[in-house]
């Protein structure tokens, strides 16, 4: 929903064209006691296999195969330090805070593998962080993947990033 000329309201989860850019989002939290919960696409605030499920199949069955531009998401994808070389490059250790990896879920991994969006932003673990961009399997894209931080962080970390981007 609109809620403003730039303000948009997402919703749950889905796909929608906002400013001729295709987001894909997914609200919630992964809770593996809840996640294969398959009635619903909710149990409190976890998503649930279902929701994946049927986000992967909006994107997937698209008859323009238009693929997707950014993808924003809670949590982080599990392994997203995977396949890095360079340590610099990994996420960054902060004292005194929750480890990144707690924020992550398997099956963020799996849909950001599935719809291979060209940004993947996520938060929730109060750390910026952006991977080095990778090659999607099917597509051959780059796609990037951008942590962002706690909006007015003590530990000075980005709660907002720029970014440049064509439909």
């Amino acid at each position: 929903r609109t809620m403003g000329e730039k303000l948009h309201f997402l919703g749950a989860y889905g796909v929608r064209e906002v400013c001729g850019l295709r987001v894909a989002f997914l609200s919630g939290h992964y809770n593996a006691a809840t996640y294969n919960t398959a009635d619903v696409d909710f149990v409190g605030g976890a998503f649930t296999v279902r929701a994946i499920s049927q986000l992967q199949r909006r994107v997937t069955k698209d008859p323009k195969k238009r693929g997707i531009d950014v993808l924003l998401t809670c949590g982080w994808p599990a392994g997203c330090d995977q396949e890095i070389v360079d340590e610099a490059q990994r996420p960054p250790k902060l004292e005194n805070d929750k480890m990144w990896q707690l924020a992550c879920a398997p099956a963020l991994a799996e849909l950001c593998c599935v719809i291979e969006p060209r940004y993947h932003i996520f938060g929730s673990a109060n750390l910026f962080y952006q991977r080095p961009p990778f090659k999607t399997m099917r597509r051959g894209h780059a796609c990037r993947c951008i942590g962002l931080g706690q909006v007015g962080s003590i530990s000075k970390q980005k709660w907002i990033h720029a970014l440049a981007l064509s439909p």
